[in-house]
């Protein structure tokens, strides 16, 4: 089906139908994001792993 015809059916929906079709739309798009914060998370934890290594093999003062 397509994004056209899926929003040509929306109309005919129960309004209960269509709070359900908004709830899994926001639950989709919250998901992603959990996805991307993590994963520039993982990212940054990554480079403070790096950083501290080098710095470990720095000569102390």
């Amino acid at each position: 089906m397509s994004v056209a015809e899926i929003i040509k059916e929306l109309p005919k929906l129960r309004p209960d139908e269509r709070t359900a079709v908004a709830t899994c739309l926001r639950d989709i798009e919250e998901q992603e994001c959990i996805e991307v914060c993590n994963a520039a998370a993982v990212e940054s934890a990554q480079l403070l792993d790096t950083m501290e290594q080098e710095d470990a093999k720095r000569p102390t003062r």
